[in-house]
């Protein structure tokens, strides 16, 4: 599975874990409300961000719309967990501070709130 890149971070700072439905692991970076950042590989080698849910046993990406996935799963890990900071963006009102160094995680419908790591 290929790996994500958060853009101005250096790879050092966090890696990816396979996720194992109701296994986090202990350096996973924890989220608002019970949830954490993943990443799927989706088809022809697309690395998509999503939103792990762990209590569901999924993760949630937007690709052409919603997309849940339940394998194949990784998940942010980081010894530096001081170093990043969860921040909720409402897409009406964005401000270019808000969008540097950013990773995307969840769906981005307006029903879903979308969560953005940084």
């Amino acid at each position: 599975m290929a790996d994500c890149k958060f853009k101005g971070c250096a790879s050092e700072e966090f890696y990816w874990r396979n996720y194992f439905p109701s296994e986090i692991p202990c350096d996973a970076f924890p989220g608002p409300d019970c949830k954490y950042i993943g990443q799927v590989n989706y088809s022809n080698n697309i690395c998509l961000p999503v939103c792990i849910y762990p209590q569901c046993n999924k993760a949630v990406g937007e690709r052409a719309g919603k997309q849940e996935f339940r394998e194949n799963i990784r998940i942010m890990c980081t010894t530096n967990a001081h170093k990043f900071f969860w921040e909720p963006i409402d897409f009406n009102c964005v401000t270019d501070c808000q969008m540097k160094n950013v990773n995307f995680s969840g769906n981005r419908s307006t029903s879903t709130a979308l969560q953005i790591v940084k």
